[in-house]
């Protein structure tokens, strides 16, 4: 406990420690796993151009006072999730919700081959429209 981090800055935001440290843990593994391509989950969120919205890098405070004004955020058997799996984490788009739901919020082989098809279909079009 000696070397634990407490952030003593945000207090005004979150005033207990506890959950104040929770959510910060949550907005510094966001960050890492959009933004650090050597977090070992970047594939799956960076790498897909998931971000975290530029103005909550540059300021945790902001990200922090968001989430802390999110139904939920006080209860430490929530998980932060984004709504729409292929957007990042902004405004609008963020909510706190149990594990299962957050497992059932997941990319479907079933949505990413319709999206395959898609996208397959919109590059056929557009080749043929410069023929």
């Amino acid at each position: 406990g000696y070397w634990r981090k407490t952030y003593h800055g945000y207090a005004d935001i979150v005033a207990d420690d506890a959950h104040r440290r929770r959510l910060l843990d949550r907005i510094s593994a966001c960050i890492n796993r959009c933004h650090n391509p050597k977090d070992g989950g970047y594939e799956n969120y960076g790498g897909r151009g998931i971000e975290v919205h530029a103005e909550w890098r540059e300021d945790r405070r902001g990200f922090l006072a968001h989430i802390a004004a999110l139904e939920g955020w006080d209860n430490p058997k929530l998980d932060l999730d984004r709504i729409d799996v292929n957007a990042g984490y902004q405004p609008g788009n963020l909510r706190f919700i149990t594990r299962r739901e957050n497992c059932n919020n997941k990319r479907t082989v079933r949505e990413m081959q319709q999206r395959i098809f898609e996208l397959e279909a919109r590059i056929r079009h557009l080749e043929q429209r410069a023929e």
